[in-house]
């Protein structure tokens, strides 16, 4: 496990010193030259968006893999787990719900697309209920510890 882990640690340390080869290789271009250009576009964005894809990937794979090695050792966390899941998935039901797709107009003078104003609008809602649920967690948890004492 320690020589696993040494080894995690190596590949860690090589991603991000590639990561931050290709950051100073785009401060050192500016910004402007990397927008009116596409080669510098694919030779310094480009690459740091596959290593976030692929990072994105590893993780979700490890989490879905340890979630249900834990869910074959130990039965009883299913049901408990599925819980939680079926609660999250109706909290974004409900943000969803409540969401706005109304264009809203920009900084910039033009106007957002539906599309992305569902999106914002979606956001802010399930921002909102996680928050709420969270701060009646946190109080009522406090209180049901204060009575225990």
């Amino acid at each position: 496990m320690k020589k696993l882990s040494k080894i995690l640690t190596w590949i860690a340390l090589i991603i991000g010193v590639i990561s931050l080869i290709f950051m100073c290789m785009m401060w050192m271009e500016g910004d402007e030259a990397i927008k009116a250009s596409e080669d510098l576009q694919s030779s310094t964005i480009v690459p740091l968006f596959v290593i976030t894809w692929i990072l994105f990937a590893i993780t979700v794979i490890a989490i879905v893999f340890f979630v249900v090695r834990t869910w074959v050792k130990y039965p009883k966390t299913l049901m408990g787990s599925l819980v939680y899941i079926v609660g999250f998935v109706a909290v974004i039901a409900i943000a969803y719900a409540l969401a706005d797709n109304t264009p809203t107009l920009l900084s910039n003078g033009k106007s957002s697309t539906e599309t992305d104003s569902l999106i914002a609008d979606f956001g802010i809602w399930a921002t909102y209920i996680l928050g709420t649920i969270t701060i009646i967690s946190v109080v009522f948890g406090g209180f049901l510890k204060s009575l225990k004492k």
